[in-house]
């Protein structure tokens, strides 16, 4: 699933491919209406210094975000009640 990042800073895809959300901000993803069940996340392959966030959502809904930073990335999600509960995956 391609997500087009330059554009936007997060995009939420359905199953189906159509976009189900899109925001400038980090805002989008987390006042989608579906409980997150999965956070994926990695250091950018490109700039080890970066970070990158999948969110999946329980209605199948997968959203992405770049950080410029991996660390802030962390404490950020540490800090967001919506992804309490979720399952954390660091990938790579």
């Amino acid at each position: 699933m391609k997500f087009p990042i330059d554009q936007w800073s997060t995009v939420g895809k359905r199953i189906d491919g159509s976009i189900a959300f899109t925001s400038k901000n980090l805002r989008g993803m987390l006042r989608y209406p579906a409980k997150v069940v999965r956070l994926v996340y990695w250091r950018d392959l490109d700039n080890s210094y970066n970070g990158r966030l999948r969110v999946i959502y329980a209605d199948g809904t997968v959203s992405e975000a770049v950080f410029a930073s991996f660390l802030h990335m962390l404490n950020w999600m540490d800090a967001r009640r919506i992804f309490r509960g979720a399952e954390w995956v660091m990938k790579g």
